[in-house]
C-alpha cells in the first residue's frame, strides 16, 4: 500500500495549478501547501494526504525518471475521459491513448496517461475486478 505519493517540480506555481484541476474528478483537493509543496487528499479524508509536489529538498533542478508513473484509481470510464480530457487541455501531454488494457486476471482496464511540464507521468484506471480464467 501506497501512503503517498512526492514529486519534485522546477515550477511548484504551474504546477499546483495543474494538478488542482486534473485530480479534482478523483476528488483529490488541495489540503496543505506552502511555499516548498503542495498537498492533496481526498476531499472526505483531507487529513490523510495521499499526493505531494514539492521544489527539491537539496534545492537541485527536479529530474524525471524514465516512464516513471504514478497511477490513481477511478470510479469509472467516464472519470479517466475527464482526467484526461483536463490534464490535455491544462498543458498535459499524451503519453497513452484511452482505452482498456486486459492485463492478467482483470477483465477489463480503462486507462490513460498523460505526462505534466516536469515529464513525469500520470496514469489512471478505473478497474472491472472480474477474473478471467485461461
Amino acid at each position: 500500500m501506497i501512503g503517498y505519493v512526492m514529486v519534485g517540480t522546477n515550477d511548484l506555481a504551474q504546477e499546483s495549478r495543474f494538478h488542482e484541476l486534473v485530480l479534482k474528478p478523483l476528488a483529490l483537493i488541495r489540503f496543505n501547501s506552502n511555499p516548498d509543496y503542495v498537498a492533496y487528499a481526498l476531499h472526505t479524508v483531507p487529513e490523510a494526504i495521499e499526493f505531494c509536489v514539492t521544489l527539491p529538498f537539496d534545492q537541485q533542478p527536479a529530474h524525471y525518471g524514465n516512464w516513471s508513473m504514478i497511477a490513481f484509481s477511478a470510479e469509472s470510464r467516464a472519470t479517466v475521459d475527464h482526467f484526461h480530457q483536463i490534464g490535455l487541455y491544462n498543458g498535459g501531454s499524451n503519453e497513452g491513448k484511452i482505452g482498456s488494457r486486459p492485463p492478467e486476471g482483470l477483465s477489463t482496464i480503462n486507462m490513460c496517461a498523460i505526462s505534466t511540464a516536469t515529464k513525469y507521468v500520470f496514469s489512471i484506471m478505473a478497474a472491472t475486478l472480474e477474473r478471467t480464467f485461461p
